[in-house]
């Protein structure tokens, strides 16, 4: 089924799609456009997306309306780090939507061109560092399960350079499942309708044939032929004669277009573009066991970190343009608004001055006419409660810090009531003169008196004047401590409030 053209859209239409702010219109495909967007929250919080949104006058129909909520839907189960992520779906006033992941970078398409320009293949590292990401990612798919552990049975049906997106950190995303195949999907597309790009087709998907995992392997296939000869598999000049040699020619060898391609590579390409699908690997899995054990054979260095390195070797224009960005930021989402423009192709972001690009990885035709999204964007500034809460939250702190020093002040005022009652013990004896003062002579008493009288008004009365004087000498000791008991070895007679009998 041909779609109608489509249709321009622009930021100035809608600045908002529900809960996110609409920053930039990238590009218009035969079904969507795509936006640069963001989404905000609490504590400054802000998320950049990209938004593909149906155009409005395809949303009416319900085939085409099933088709693109069916690639939101099986998109956003799969949740894998080489395959793009989506987050969300909607609808506003009747536009559809789905938020996906953003990913700065560049598809294989542009870094292969990129190349071209200097004369130069993707070297045999990177193209096997790449192809291992798309194969983990498009296996995990194929063995996607549903709640009832039964398989899904996904067929991509549209891998291709334009389909793989490689970060400036080295990450590599599979992304664009709008003509997936599922047996969940509840819009299948009709018999005999071709979906997919000519050039990477099975021979069973140019057949228009029931289709298995395996078509996807043929179309990974193809594109490893291609980023390690730097060669087109088929070049015709038309789609017809490319659907004949991809249904009735075996490929060329890779050995005949550089001398040099390792026969175990070979091998193993020529297997995945077998044109009977019994003759090829049984899953993507297996091919990815060959490509990494040939990797190890021939000491390879595969992991991101290479591959993020070469990015930045090949794209450093652009990385430094976007660092520069960053340093004088105080928020993306505004600078990317307000320094990025929307170009037509292959949905990306340019930076007015230093031609950098921002990968979306969504497919787009030119749009025709002026694009809207030309115009410069007035900025909108969501309403954030961000002070609001720093405010209450200084309320808060404050409360609590008078709190806690009301409550230390009620301890220290227990404290000093209890310790009160023994003060006088402590202070009390520098009053009284010790024994050797010469302020107050020793009385002797009579040596005449009754012992009974002798024992029972010394335990009673001379007993405090002998505690004073103890304390007084353990006081530059203990100071806090009560008075001990006399002692037998310093017996006293001294009576100074003269009570014993003469």
């Amino acid at each position: 089924m041909s779609l109608p053209e489509a249709e321009p859209g622009g930021v100035g239409e809608q600045r908002r799609l529900g809960k996110y702010q609409l920053l930039r219109h990238l590009a218009t495909g035969g079904m969507a456009e795509i936006y640069l967007a963001r989404t905000t929250g609490l504590q400054g919080f802000e998320k950049i997306v990209v938004i593909k949104r149906m155009l409005p006058r395809l949303a009416a129909e319900k085939e085409l309306r099933q088709l693109f909520l069916d690639e939101a839907r099986i998109a956003a189960t799969l949740q894998h780090p080489n395959v793009a992520q989506v987050y969300d779906v909607g609808c506003v006033d009747g536009s559809y939507f789905f938020a996906m992941e953003f990913v700065h970078g560049e598809d294989l398409r542009a870094i292969v061109r990129a190349l071209g320009a200097q004369n130069r293949i993707l070297p045999l590292a990177e193209s096997l560092s790449i192809l291992l990401g798309v194969c983990a990612g498009i296996h995990y798919a194929h063995e996607k399960r549903d709640g009832q552990g039964a398989l899904l049975q996904l067929v991509h049906r549209d891998i291709s350079p334009s389909n793989i997106l490689v970060s400036f950190d080295g990450s590599v995303k599979l992304i664009d499942f709008g003509i997936v195949k599922a047996n969940n999907r509840s819009q299948e597309t009709d018999y005999g309708t071709i979906r997919g790009k000519f050039d990477y087709m099975s021979p069973e998907q140019c057949l228009s044939e029931p289709l298995d995992r395996r078509s996807d392997l043929f179309s990974l296939a193809v594109v490893l032929y291609e980023v390690t000869t730097g060669t087109r598999l088929y070049k015709t000049n038309n789609d017809y004669n490319t659907l004949r040699k991809l249904m009735d020619e075996p490929p060329p060898l890779p050995s005949t277009l550089r001398p040099d391609y390792p026969p175990e590579l070979e091998r193993i390409v020529l297997k995945g573009l077998a044109k009977k699908r019994e003759d090829r690997y049984a899953t993507v899995q297996e091919l990815q066991l060959d490509l990494e054990a040939f990797a190890r054979d021939q000491k390879l260095a595969i992991s991101s970190v290479t591959l993020a390195r070469f990015m930045e070797e090949c794209f450093v224009a652009k990385i430094n343009a976007w660092r520069q960005l960053l340093e004088g930021a105080n928020s993306l989402s505004e600078q990317l608004a307000d320094t990025y423009v929307s170009v037509p192709g292959f949905g990306t972001l340019s930076l007015a001055d230093s031609n950098s690009t921002l990968t979306t990885g969504e497919a787009a035709k030119p749009e025709k006419g002026p694009a809207p999204s030309q115009t410069p964007l007035a900025p909108v500034t969501a309403t954030s409660p961000v002070p609001a809460d720093q405010s209450r939250m200084v309320r808060v702190l404050a409360l609590l810090v008078l709190v806690m020093v009301a409550a230390m002040g009620v301890v220290l005022w227990q404290v000093r009531d209890r310790a009160q009652p023994a003060a006088p013990v402590v202070v009390a004896p520098s009053s009284v003169p010790p024994a050797s003062s010469p302020l107050v002579p020793p009385v002797v008493p009579p040596a005449a008196a009754p012992p009974q009288e002798q024992k029972s008004v010394p335990v009673a009365v001379p007993a405090e004047p002998q505690a004073e004087v103890e304390s007084k000498k353990s006081r530059s000791t203990k100071p806090h401590n009560l008075p001990r008991p006399p002692t037998k070895h310093r017996e006293s007679s001294w009576d100074p409030e003269g009570l014993l009998p003469e």
